[in-house]
């Protein structure tokens, strides 16, 4: 497992994605009603991803997070294509400013529905779950990117 020390932003968020991209096949994001985030909030950015949009859920838990006491998240799950690429690169420069209250939150990858770059924004922490060493390689080949292997 590959822990990311520092957030990646510009060139070295860039890269991530584009190796997220290589390697998966979907990944989500959470808009968290109980914080005050609405589908209308964002609507934007959600038009900006219509094209790639796979399914919505409404769930206790996610990659990064579990809730307690009966709440739930909308999750929003979306093919990695090209369009999506082109809007999260819109959006955002850095993989933790993927939170409330100025985008969408916890933007996670997954490879046949397994986690593969697991992101909690506002604790600042990220994980990656190379299924081999090419894509070891692959993530820690990127410069700039600060991580430690565990």
């Amino acid at each position: 497992m590959i822990h990311i020390k520092a957030d990646p932003h510009n060139h070295v968020y860039k890269l991530l994605l584009a190796a997220a991209f290589r390697v998966c096949d979907s990944f989500q994001l959470i808009l968290r009603s109980d914080m005050g985030a609405t589908y209308k909030k964002y609507q934007t950015i959600m038009n900006d991803l219509e094209p790639s949009f796979l399914m919505k859920k409404n769930q206790a838990e996610w990659a990064s997070t579990m809730l307690f006491g009966g709440k739930k998240v909308e999750v929003f799950y979306y093919q990695t294509d090209k369009n999506a690429l082109e809007a999260l690169t819109k959006y955002s420069d850095s993989l933790y400013a993927w939170e409330h209250p100025k985008l969408p939150e916890d933007l996670s990858f997954f490879q046949k529905g397994k986690e593969w770059l697991v992101t909690s924004s506002h604790e600042q922490w990220c994980t990656i779950s190379p299924n081999n060493e090419k894509e070891r390689i692959m993530v820690t080949s990127i410069p700039g990117l600060l991580f430690e292997i565990e």
